[in-house]
């Protein structure tokens, strides 16, 4: 997706520099996605600026489709704080790389990550994502617990059962006509 309001990114640079600031050590904060100057999401560049993140939160913009895969296996967490999607299919493109998901409580994410992962009730405050943050950094075992999961979860999702459901649902709205 593009860098835009709805991603609720300043809430993630909020909870970043709030872990920064507490001292614990954690890795980079990589932002990416495409960037517009015009796109109402031009704030977090600032917003990151005025809070000295520069050297700590790495813009990488768009990536291209083959490195996508690298960066999502060279991730510690995948975070998805968007306070709204249509379906969000980078979680599912993280759960397929196995990385553990942290993602907000909103629209239809709940759904498209199922118990594969962590879910912010609280999702704009940045103190929520903090904890659930530093609380998976430190829990390997949830985080096996959660990848074992995600296999299940994206089979949900792949293409057969997607072509099936939409092949019953056209032949359940003929046999009603």
């Amino acid at each position: 997706g593009i860098i835009s309001l709805k991603k609720n990114l300043s809430t993630i640079v909020k909870a970043y520099k709030y872990l920064l600031d507490n001292g614990y050590n954690i890795p980079k904060l990589i932002l990416a996605g495409p960037y517009y100057p015009q796109s109402d999401g031009s704030i977090i560049f600032d917003e990151i600026k005025k809070l000295g993140l520069g050297k700590k939160i790495l813009y990488i913009g768009k990536v291209d489709q083959k490195d996508l895969i690298g960066l999502y296996q060279g991730s510690k967490l995948f975070l998805m704080p968007s306070t709204h999607e249509g379906f969000g299919i980078p979680i599912l493109e993280a759960l397929q790389c196995e990385v553990p998901v942290i993602a907000s409580n909103s629209a239809s994410i709940p759904e498209v990550l199922g118990q594969a992962g962590v879910l912010v009730d609280d999702f704009l405050n940045p103190l929520a994502w903090a904890k659930e943050i530093i609380g998976l950094l430190n829990d390997n075992q949830k985080c096996i617990s959660l990848v074992e999961k995600s296999k299940e979860q994206v089979k949900k999702f792949s293409w057969e059962s997607s072509g099936f459901l939409l092949k019953n649902l056209y032949l359940s709205n003929l046999v009603k006509k």
